[in-house]
């Protein structure tokens, strides 16, 4: 009965994901499309953007103009990863989805010059299962 039982808990931990995230809560479910839709280059301000989207996480500035970024990170690995790790096979090797999202506003006397949304997906693994 005990192998039955150590099946049963490596096919539960198979089912499921580990989940991390950090950044601005605010574009967690953020699209280019909504983006485009809140923030229009020569017209938002950045009282405006502040609202929408909160304070900026960074500010810099940049010939003159004042820059505000905002991103978002979230990864997940996958249940089979963390079943290995609980049985000693990580050797095997990990497989890991990441999602980053990143929204710089440029803005000058308070108004949107321009903004860039950009997400990237990020796929890896380790070992065998690269």
């Amino acid at each position: 009965m005990r192998p039955f039982g150590s099946l049963l808990s490596l096919l539960m931990l198979a089912g499921l994901t580990a989940c991390a995230s950090a950044g601005d809560a605010s574009m967690k479910n953020l699209t280019a499309t909504e983006v485009d839709s809140a923030i229009h280059d020569g017209v938002t301000t950045g009282d405006e953007v502040q609202r929408r989207f909160g304070a900026p996480s960074e500010v810099s500035q940049e010939n003159g103009a004042t820059i505000w970024s905002y991103s978002y990170t979230s990864g997940r690995e996958d249940g089979l990863s963390m079943a290995q790790e609980a049985v000693g096979l990580s050797f095997i090797g990990t497989r890991s989805n990441n999602e980053s999202k990143s929204l710089d506003v440029t803005l000058r006397n308070n108004i949107v010059q321009s903004h860039r949304f950009a997400v990237k997906h990020i796929s890896g693994g380790s070992g065998v299962r690269q």
